[in-house]
């Protein structure tokens, strides 16, 4: 057996994962890490709306107008949109 042995022959093998997805916030285009959550996105779009965001200041919502948590996952082509929250 040649160097690293037959477990490298299937890695090597593997089709390999697209490592960046695109999404929008507020219609600006963000790439960010397959598995990202919604506070990356924020911070790659603008790391103020991530602090907004944390601090209760604005609301985060899919392009059907739910609300979306900063844990939430996302897909490729997601669409986010904040809005101020009344006081």
């Amino acid at each position: 057996m040649g160097t690293g042995g037959r477990f490298s022959t299937v890695s090597q093998n593997r089709v390999k994962m697209k490592d960046r997805i695109v999404v929008y916030v507020n219609d600006s285009k963000v790439a960010i890490y397959v598995g990202m959550q919604v506070r990356h996105a924020l911070i790659a779009c603008n790391e103020s709306l991530y602090a907004a965001a944390r601090n209760g200041e604005i609301a985060v919502t899919d392009e059907s107008g739910f609300h979306i948590g900063l844990d939430g996952s996302l897909q490729e082509g997601a669409r986010l949109y904040t809005k101020p929250i009344d006081p």
